[in-house]
């Protein structure tokens, strides 16, 4: 089923197109909640609003958005890569979960980089999660 949207007055009935601007109002709609709590809370119970909604948006989306249909971050999205698992289907949120994590150890001690230079130009974290970034064939 395809999800038709206005946009300038025109019918944009394109998936990517779509997914695109279903993001984008996502993220405006977090960017005015994070300023509105920070306008009508104190600051100190502001700034920790701030951090719970930073924090969790940033643990949230790479595994939300890579285990969704779209199977790519926002980046990924754009330069037409996704990521699948060893059988090159969809990975399930809880593969998504672990990928994150061997991505965040990988990041702290670089080597998730060492690994990509040696290896088959996987990370530790798709090594880890048994993931591949793959070109998404789909237009």
């Amino acid at each position: 089923m395809d999800v038709l949207f206005y946009l300038f007055g025109k019918k944009v009935k394109n998936q990517r197109t779509t997914n695109l601007i279903v993001i984008i109002i996502i993220s405006v709609f977090i960017a005015g909640l994070d300023s509105i709590i920070s306008l009508i809370l104190p600051s100190s119970s502001a700034l920790l609003i701030h951090e719970i909604l930073y924090y969790g948006s940033l643990l949230l989306y790479y595994p939300l958005f890579e285990s969704s249909k779209l199977q790519a971050s926002v980046g990924k999205f754009i330069v037409s890569i996704k990521v699948v698992n060893k059988k090159g289907e969809r990975m399930t949120l809880l593969r998504a979960l672990g990928r994150l994590g061997a991505s965040i150890v990988a990041t702290i001690t670089f080597l998730g980089l060492w690994m990509i230079v040696f290896t088959d130009k996987r990370g530790m974290n798709d090594i880890i999660s048994e993931t591949y970034v793959v070109k998404n064939e789909k237009k």
